[in-house]
């Protein structure tokens, strides 16, 4: 089973499905990840911290090893903690939370929702 986290915008009738889950695609493409969702100051700060140990590195004030370290340690950061920032963000889009749902897959979890929803009025 997998857990969702639901997010719904009542002005713009929209709802927002967001998994609990360790992002894959923000571990290996942690720019292009944050930029797509509009996490502006994250992905900065992740420019930022690679820029350091670019130049680092070219410097000389650290060695491969370290630098391939230090990049692995932010790709995991960012990989645990970017469905975290995307929640955030949706509340600054005046989202708001309305539960989690357990379901085999999206489709079933939209499907659970929506019933429970309209049940409800």
């Amino acid at each position: 089973m997998r857990i969702y986290n639901v997010f719904t915008n009542k002005t713009l009738n929209n709802s927002i499905f967001v998994e609990d889950k360790f992002s894959f695609l923000a571990f290996f493409l942690q720019i292009l990840w944050l930029l797509y969702h509009k996490l502006w100051l994250p992905a900065l700060t992740i420019l930022l911290i690679e820029f350091i140990i670019f130049t680092s590195l070219e410097q000389g004030i650290i060695n491969d090893n370290l630098a391939t370290g230090i990049g692995l340690v932010v790709a995991l950061a960012v990989a645990i903690h970017a469905k975290g920032w995307y929640m955030q963000s949706l509340f600054k889009q005046n989202y708001s939370f309305n539960g989690i749902i357990t379901a085999i897959n999206i489709d079933e979890a939209k499907l659970k929702f929506y019933t429970q929803t309209y049940k409800e009025e």
